[in-house]
């Protein structure tokens, strides 16, 4: 089963996690390479995210007027969204832990198991 936006919002149906405006971050965040690197996190141990997702996702959507990630309840949306994600696959959270490196406003992310 690919993740889709519409299976996550029925799991996650708070209003600020469903509305239409979050599909480009959904849509990078299910891209299978971006899959892969999180899983290869998740299989070594490491935060789902890393400083260099991090990093990408800021660099892509921290200004993005629709959904701007320097905004932190959109930044808890994104951890929604990996949790979704990574629980396709059969992963749950943990723990959280800090994003070593990380020079953005992403600095925890949950590591699954």
């Amino acid at each position: 089963m690919h993740p889709t936006l519409s299976d996550f919002q029925v799991r996650f149906p708070d209003k600020r996690y469903s509305f239409i405006l979050n599909i480009p971050c959904f849509n990078f965040l299910t891209d299978p390479q971006i899959i892969s690197h999180m899983l290869f996190n998740t299989f070594n141990g490491n935060p789902a995210l890393d400083d260099g997702l991090a990093e990408l996702l800021m660099r892509r959507f921290k200004n993005c007027p629709v959904f701007p990630l320097d905004d932190a309840s959109n930044r808890t949306c994104v951890g929604k969204m990996v949790r979704y994600i990574l629980d396709i696959y059969g992963f749950s959270p943990v723990s959280v832990g800090k994003i070593k490196g990380s020079k953005c406003e992403f600095k925890r992310s949950a590591v699954y198991q």
